[in-house]
């Protein structure tokens, strides 16, 4: 196995080099590869060098994602590329797992993704953890009865105060949202090119629901919309924003945005006439277990401790016998304990979120424990089924 000098480019003529392989690897413009980077900052890309020569890299995102009602740090991975001629060599591998030893050192909780390939993610210590669902409506089938006093009024980026408040008041309650970097609420506002005209659902002055919607053409029939976002906040604001759709009836054909096939919002329509497609799995790496675990939420009323013994093959700081203590919502990770529930840190990622429950891990052979130490976990990692509408 070669071997690669890991770290930040340097130079400008070092972020074109990393630029060229990325825009290889996707087939996209490297103008737009060289923005992206300028806009997050050479400090957030990490890269593989075979002395002067770039062979990979990827970039970051930090931000949070909402676990048990907490947003935890998270770096979101994108973009992950390596030259062709570097390929078959270990690069990818060497690439992710110097990126997790860094954010760990840094102390970052979490990392994410969306996989081109699980085997070389899992390799590093990802697994699933959440999806990404397409959602499609035809307008005429969302007829329903609102609330008319709550009243309906455009909002734009000057408003971004009152959007984040309301979309944190929705995001809380679900496993897996993001708590936005800048970068996705540019998407919000305008989707590679397409601008999103918004329209927010206020009780009074407050803003209890809001979508951004792009119109796209569908010819002589009408147009299309597609939701860059979708936020309510309680029942007669998720009617209300369904109402809000249904009145583009009469030249708005269809609706899609993405979610998740459990979203409340969902129940509230008056048949079942819609199309869910899974569009991506995600997955999550827990980088640093103790301070992921002890930053998630937890169920207020429960009161309850469990011994851990996680296994990692890549982050030693991660391996051993931890004791998660929770009381009041909050946790405790303290060194020690018998190790009742045996895990490995891509399996505790499922656990984690809320994909997989422990009986389920066990039926495929994935932890070992006791009944007591399964039960415990259960109830400390239950939740709403994780999902994301953002992709990074």
């Amino acid at each position: 196995m070669a071997t690669y000098e890991f770290r930040s480019p340097k130079s400008e003529a070092e972020v074109d080099g990393i630029s060229n392989i990325l825009a290889e690897a996707f087939a996209a413009p490297m103008d737009a590869l060289q923005d992206r980077i300028k806009d997050l900052g050479k400090e957030n890309v990490c890269a593989l060098f075979d002395g002067p020569k770039p062979v990979g890299g990827l970039w970051l995102i930090h931000k949070g994602q909402w676990f048990g009602g907490n947003a935890v740090p998270m770096a979101g991975v994108g973009a992950v590329g390596i030259a062709t001629e570097a390929r078959g060599h270990g690069a990818a591998h060497a690439l992710m797992s110097s990126t997790v030893n860094m954010l760990h050192d840094e102390g970052v909780a979490l990392s994410a993704l969306f996989p081109a390939s699980r085997r070389l993610y899992q390799k590093s210590g990802y697994d699933l953890a959440g999806t990404r669902f397409q959602i499609e409506a035809q307008t005429r089938d969302l007829r329903h009865k609102a609330d008319r006093t709550l009243t309906v009024r455009n909002v734009t980026q000057d408003d971004q105060a009152q959007l984040h408040a309301t979309y944190t008041r929705m995001a809380r309650n679900f496993n897996g949202l993001l708590d936005r970097h800048e970068f996705h609420w540019s998407r919000v506002f305008e989707f590679k090119g397409e601008p999103a005209r918004g329209y927010g659902i206020f009780r009074g002055d407050e803003l209890v629901a809001y979508t951004f919607i792009v119109h796209r053409s569908a010819g002589l029939a009408g147009y299309n919309l597609f939701l860059t976002d979708l936020v309510y906040t309680d029942r007669p604001s998720a009617e209300r924003l369904i109402r809000l759709l249904a009145d583009h009836s009469s030249l708005g054909r269809e609706v899609m945005w993405f979610g998740s096939p459990t979203d409340p919002l969902l129940s509230l329509l008056p048949e079942n006439h819609y199309k869910v497609t899974l569009h991506f799995e995600w997955m999550i790496r827990l980088t640093h277990v103790q301070k992921a675990l002890e930053l998630r939420g937890y169920p207020k009323a429960l009161s309850l401790s469990l011994d851990l013994e996680v296994d990692d093959d890549i982050i030693e700081g991660n391996k051993g016998r931890v004791r998660l203590e929770i009381e009041g919502g909050k946790a405790k990770v303290s060194p020690g304990g018998s190790g009742d529930l045996r895990i490995h840190v891509r399996q505790l990622a499922s656990l984690y979120s809320g994909f997989r429950s422990p009986k389920e891990l066990a039926m495929m052979g994935l932890i070992e424990g006791d009944e007591a130490s399964m039960d415990a976990a259960r109830a400390a990692f239950a939740g709403s089924p994780p999902f994301l509408g953002d992709m990074f």
